[in-house]
């Protein structure tokens, strides 16, 4: 017996929208997350002993004091992690390595930085951008208050004596 054709049309329709939903809710996601201003494309290096398959890209925010990332294709609204600009140190800007290349977006150069947790400790962070983006968060980290500039190449725990 053949089903009803208003059967397989509801079907197939249910079937589209399964299939749809995370797509849907992953692009307004991301619209929501770029439209909150102050907001570029941003890669993170997860795992420093494989960076050619530990790139991860999302999407970092200024926030008041904090830079937000939040990775692209994730469910959460709340981000993956914060970096307080007071406690952040550049380390160096610099071009993809060879491991790199195939990992990264074409034009994108690589910022190191260290910054303090709370606790104290130091942790070593290397975020990927392009160029125009890469600007704006330097300019972003040396506007920080007095006191709290990232200049140094020594990292915040070290500066602060901890």
């Amino acid at each position: 017996m053949v089903p009803p054709v208003i059967d397989v049309v509801v079907a197939i329709v249910v079937t589209v929208v399964v299939l749809s939903t995370p797509v849907v809710y992953v692009v307004l996601r991301v619209h929501w997350l770029t439209r909150q201003g102050g907001s570029f494309e941003c890669s993170v290096l997860l795992n420093a002993d494989d960076p050619q398959h530990s790139w991860v890209l999302g999407v970092a925010r200024y926030v008041g004091e904090d830079l937000e990332w939040f990775r692209y294709y994730a469910a959460s609204t709340r981000p993956w992690f914060q970096l307080a600009r007071g406690r952040c140190a550049v380390i160096q800007v610099r071009e993809p390595g060879p491991d790199e290349v195939e990992a990264l977006f074409p034009g994108h150069r690589v910022l190191e930085l260290d910054y303090a947790t709370t606790d104290g400790r130091a942790e070593h962070w290397q975020l990927a951008m392009s160029v125009e983006s890469m600007t704006g968060l330097l300019a972003w980290l040396e506007a920080s208050p007095p006191g709290l500039s990232p200049r140094s190449t020594h990292s915040p725990a070290e500066r602060d004596g901890v």
